[in-house]
């Protein structure tokens, strides 16, 4: 995504900024460093790097796309939203998967659509609007964060001082990133 601000959306970050990404991917490292990767595990790992070229491809376009027109947020996060929808509904006739949910089962739907679906991806793409792209990829380095609090609280995990050590490099490169001045 830097690589893409940059050259794409000419937005260059400060050097602070600059120092703040590299702590956050030392954090990243450093959070990662005592999990083995398997050689089974590589088709995972391609696919997780596609999907973050990708990740990276649309934000820029969608970046670029907030900065040269005035299309309401509401509007643009819709179009996404139905598009990734039929997509899905595509796929789900296909596996011939079609079931009758329970009356539960549609209260977890919609509570999942509207509140983390549409309200999360209009904050995402109103914050896209506001930040740069980088900085706002960087801010997505907090989900790790989260992810291992809630895996503490739900699942019973167990913090490793490399997790922790990690955790604080995170933070501390997210933070330098949005607090830096430009």
């Amino acid at each position: 995504m830097l690589a893409l601000g940059i050259s794409f959306l000419k937005e260059k970050p400060s050097f602070l900024q600059f120092i703040g990404i590299a702590i956050t991917l030392c954090g990243v490292m450093v959070f990662f460093s005592s999990t083995a990767l398997v050689f089974k595990e590589i088709v995972g790992v391609i696919i997780t790097f596609t999907s973050g070229i990708g990740w990276a491809l649309y934000m820029a376009i969608l970046k670029y796309h907030l900065k040269t027109s005035r299309e309401d947020i509401i509007i643009l996060t819709s179009y996404s939203m139905m598009c990734g929808s039929l997509m899905l509904l595509g796929a789900t006739v296909m596996v011939e998967n079609i079931v009758i949910p329970s009356l539960n089962v549609w209260f977890i739907i919609l509570w999942l659509s509207i509140v983390n679906t549409a309200l999360a991806f209009t904050l995402w793409n109103h914050a896209l609007k506001n930040l740069r792209a980088y900085e706002q990829t960087i801010l997505q380095n907090t989900m790790l964060i989260q992810i291992t609090i809630l895996a503490c609280l739900f699942l019973s995990e167990t913090l490793t001082v490399f997790k922790v050590l990690g955790i604080i490099t995170v933070f501390t490169g997210v933070l330098m990133v949005q607090l830096a001045p430009r």
